[in-house]
């Protein structure tokens, strides 16, 4: 598949999608209108990411892998779901860019969110003239 056909997958699913890339940072293959192949490989993982409400992470050796699945595990574990109803209610099945912005108190302390950056309105049903 190409990578338009993944993005638009992943645009429609419900997934949350964690990215880890081992990748060579002095890759400096590609020429002078290409990126490295591990240049384009990381925008890529980042893109997933991002387009799911997960992150990517690119750590420089296999030894800090583990503590990464280790804050990802804790992620995937506090979290929560929120939802809306949208203003614009046409059943189109056009996509949708959201935003989703946070006030914490200022006693919380740091906190981080990720989200989803858009979804895909529900088409109307055709209506059957064989009625």
């Amino acid at each position: 598949y190409g990578i338009n056909k993944v993005i638009e997958a992943l645009k429609q699913s419900k997934v949350t999608l964690y990215t880890i890339g081992l990748l060579e940072e002095n890759d400096q293959r590609g020429g002078l209108f290409k990126k490295p192949p591990s240049k384009k490989a990381k925008d890529d993982l980042q893109k997933f990411a991002d387009i799911t409400g997960g992150q990517a992470f690119f750590p420089k050796n296999i030894d800090e892998v583990e503590e990464l699945v280790t804050h990802i595990a804790h992620d995937l574990r506090n979290h929560y779901t929120i939802s809306y109803t949208p203003t614009n209610a046409k059943l189109d099945g056009s996509y949708r860019e959201i935003a989703v912005k946070v006030n914490p108190p200022k006693n919380l302390g740091k906190i981080t969110w990720h989200t989803k950056q858009g979804y895909y309105a529900p088409k109307a049903e055709p209506v059957s003239s064989n009625q």
